[in-house]
């Protein structure tokens, strides 16, 4: 089994901070909590890119169970 290497842009780190950020002044702790679910997602991602949905042309979605955000990603 081959692993991928995971490479966040800029664009999706800052998206990233700016829901942690929202969801941990609504909740205390809440933010670490959406981050757990984020990093749990990315290891089927690395594990397993092919198994998740092509949405438009190359690109694929993984879909956060908890709240309500999705993880768009390429394989390269």
């Amino acid at each position: 089994m081959s692993m991928y290497k995971l490479i966040i842009r800029s664009e999706a780190e800052s998206d990233l901070k700016e829901a942690y950020e929202w969801y941990q002044n609504s909740v205390s702790g809440l933010g670490d909590e959406f981050m757990r679910c984020v990093d749990a997602r990315f290891s089927p991602i690395i594990r397993s890119p092919e198994i998740f949905q092509i949405v438009y042309k190359d690109l694929r979605r993984c879909i956060l169970r908890r709240f309500p955000y999705q993880i768009f990603f390429k394989i390269d």
